[in-house]
């Protein structure tokens, strides 16, 4: 029966017309007949769950995803594309780290300000713009926000020429006490 069915069903009954009836603080919404049980469905999925596990830093393919936390293995990457839009998760053919298989694997990939320390760890003494270092991770998601939440691990800020495109702009480099 239609769900829009058995709340007419419901309204319709003498009891609840009579419930209906009575002034708004003497109601007692416990004596309404309460509707057939089911399911609880529409609420939250297990996607903090994977995203939990995936912290952990570890490879896994589906099967094993679905071994720990219980989602079917062809439920996994319509949550990992779910996932996707919130944290960076890596997608690679490689070896599960916990059955040795050869699948598709999925990990739980570097945040942006980790991204973007390591480049500048790399390129210890240069100053970058950060076009300059959006390009060269391929990530363009809020580099400047990113940027500014990474002066907190030891980047420094200030203008000057961009090692890569040579244009005077605001620049940053990594402190020789960072990392």
């Amino acid at each position: 029966m239609p769900e829009h069915a058995t709340l007419m069903l419901v309204f319709q009954r003498p009891s609840a017309r009579m419930c209906q009836d009575q002034p708004a603080r003497h109601r007692d919404y416990r004596r309404l007949p309460s509707a057939p049980a089911r399911p609880i469905a529409g609420g939250a999925d297990e996607s903090g769950l994977l995203a939990t596990l995936l912290a952990r830093g570890a490879g896994l393919c589906a099967d094993c995803i679905e071994v720990q936390t219980g989602i079917p293995a062809t439920e996994v990457p319509v949550m990992i594309a779910r996932l996707r839009k919130t944290l960076q998760v890596q997608i690679a053919r490689s070896r599960c780290d916990v059955c040795s298989a050869i699948r598709t694997i999925y990990r739980a990939g570097r945040g942006l300000v980790e991204a973007i320390i390591g480049f500048l760890g790399q390129h210890r003494g240069k100053a970058f713009c950060s076009a300059c270092i959006a390009s060269s991770l391929n990530r363009a998601e809020d580099i400047h926000g990113a940027m500014r939440r990474a002066e907190g691990y030891g980047i420094s800020r200030h203008h000057a020429a961009c090692a890569a495109c040579g244009k005077t702009r605001l620049v940053a480099t990594l402190s020789k006490s960072a990392r």
